[in-house]
C-alpha cells in the first residue's frame, strides 16, 4: 500500500520574526510530527518568510500550488499540512480562495490544531476561526497605526 503524500507549509509575517524568531522551525517540526503520526509521506516543505497571511499571493503557496499539479493524477489526494488556520491565511475570503484552489488540485487541507469537517458545522466553525485570523490582523495593524 502506498503512503498518502503531503506537503508542509509554513509562514510567518514578518522579516524580524524570520531573523529573530523560531517560528517557521517549530511550525514545520510540528506539521512534520502530525505527517509522520498520519503516516504521509512528506514529499515537499514550503515557507513563506515576512509574508503576510492576508495575502492571496504568496511565494511559497505559490509553490505549493505548483506542486500539487504535479500530482493531479494521483488516486490520493495530496495533503497540504500546516500548524494553524492562522498560518494558512488571515483574511477569509483569501483562506476560502486558497482552500479552493488547493481541492481544484486534487489536494486537501489538514492542521494538527484544527479538525476540517464536510458539514454545516464544521463549515461553520472553520468560517469563524477564519474570520477571527482577520479580525486578529486588522487589530495588530490598527495597532502598529495607533
Amino acid at each position: 500500500m502506498e503512503l498518502i503524500k503531503c506537503l508542509i507549509y509554513c509562514r510567518v509575517s514578518s522579516q524580524r520574526q524570520v531573523d529573530e524568531g523560531h517560528g517557521l522551525e517549530s511550525q514545520e517540526i510540528r506539521c512534520r510530527e502530525y505527517a509522520k503520526s498520519q503516516g504521509y509521506q512528506i514529499i515537499g516543505v514550503f515557507r513563506d518568510e515576512g509574508e503576510s497571511g492576508g495575502l492571496f499571493e504568496r511565494t511559497g503557496m505559490k509553490q505549493v500550488l505548483a506542486c500539487l499539479e504535479l500530482y493531479l493524477m494521483e488516486p490520493e489526494r495530496v495533503v497540504v499540512i500546516f500548524d494553524d488556520l492562522k498560518r494558512f491565511a488571515r483574511d477569509t475570503e483569501v483562506h476560502f480562495a486558497l482552500k479552493k484552489e488547493i481541492y481544484s488540485r486534487n489536494g486537501r487541507v489538514e492542521s494538527p490544531n484544527f479538525r476540517f469537517e464536510d458539514t454545516p458545522d464544521g463549515k461553520f466553525v472553520e468560517t469563524v476561526m477564519a474570520a477571527h485570523a482577520e479580525l486578529e490582523r486588522n487589530q495588530n495593524k490598527r495597532q502598529v497605526i495607533q
